[in-house]
């Protein structure tokens, strides 16, 4: 089980800086409020400490991507060729609970697991998670890879998605889980244009229906900033590490015209949620603060690479999104 890392002290120094933690009456810490705490006091953090996490050694090397994404390397990470993933492996939380929910999707979802492997565990759930690299879950009339070329070129053909999806959906139908959480990132036509919101939500609309006689709770993550036109992660913490509000993104920009890919995801995840097609759950509360979204947080560094949150901030958050998962998967 991954371990919980909360601030508990009643006074935190960012920056330079003393915030007073919020502490409520009753005495017990709100992990959201924390949070929301944190990334507020991160978006006036200058200065990157050096006892960073996960460390500036291992910056720009192999090590980082082992120590920074996920669980880096596991086989539930489908990769561009795979068109399914070894389901006896890819069990986590408590793998002997009556109860099942699936995790289903790209990057995205697969960002999250270190946060839900905790939740089954505290919960008695199994999460089983079912995940390919640059795959949404939801059906399209077009699959791209985005190999991220700045040509604009950059997008091919890739069958292997909606093999590997037409696959996941029969295992999940099969699992009949008790939930299902879905998450994924825009698909790509080029490196520079993606598809419409009505797509993604039309796309929802017939995920949502094809497992509708399960009778499972299902829902949705949103989406996090993404920083594609900025500096990868750390690049620009490495770069700024005494000016590293200078790294952070307005939350604005989520639905800026500057900001195409992210402003198209945004739209769609606004539209499902007014249509009612199934709850999303705002993971970007987990990332921002009500102004900014940095990308460091006292020594824990936020973003994995441009699209992707740190294992570590992942681990971090997981009680805030334990507390953000409650109200749809209560009574279950």
């Amino acid at each position: 089980m991954a371990k919980h890392r909360l601030f508990l002290a009643s006074l935190a120094v960012v920056g330079g800086l003393v915030f007073g933690v919020p502490t409520p009456a009753h005495g017990a810490i709100d992990p959201l409020a924390q949070v929301t705490f944190e990334l507020t006091a991160a978006s006036v953090q200058n200065r990157v400490p050096q006892n960073v996490d996960p460390p500036a050694s291992e910056w720009g090397t192999p090590a980082w991507s082992f120590h920074a994404f996920s669980y880096a390397f596991s086989p539930c990470f489908a990769n561009r060729v795979a068109t399914s993933v070894p389901v006896n492996k890819c069990q986590f939380g408590d793998t002997s609970a009556s109860k099942t929910m699936v995790l289903l999707g790209d990057s995205q979802a697969f960002q999250w697991l270190p946060a839900f492997d905790s939740w089954g565990s505290a919960h008695h759930w199994k999460v089983v998670v079912l995940s390919k690299a640059g795959c949404h879950p939801w059906p399209s009339p077009d699959y791209t890879y985005d190999e991220h070329k700045s040509d604009g070129n950059g997008a091919t053909a890739y069958p292997q998605c909606p093999a590997f999806n037409a696959w996941a959906k029969s295992k999940v139908l099969a699992m009949k889980p008790q939930a299902i959480v879905v998450g994924g990132g825009i698909g790509t036509l080029t490196s520079l244009a993606a598809e419409r919101a009505i797509g993604i939500v039309q796309g929802m609309q017939r995920l949502v229906t094809a497992f509708a006689p399960l009778k499972s709770k299902m829902v949705m993550l949103g989406n996090i900033p993404w920083f594609i036109e900025d500096a990868p992660s750390p690049n620009c913490l490495a770069l700024k590490a005494t000016k590293a509000t200078s790294c952070a993104m307005l939350r604005s920009l989520m639905n800026a015209p500057s900001r195409p890919l992210m402003a198209e995801m945004t739209k769609a995840i606004a539209m499902l949620v007014k249509g009612k097609v199934l709850p999303v759950i705002p993971v970007v509360n987990l990332a921002c603060g009500p102004v900014k979204c940095p990308t460091i947080s006292n020594s824990t560094v936020l973003y994995y690479d441009g699209t992707h949150l740190s294992r570590q901030w992942v681990t971090h958050v997981a009680p805030a999104l334990d507390q953000l998962l409650e109200p749809y998967l209560a009574g279950n």
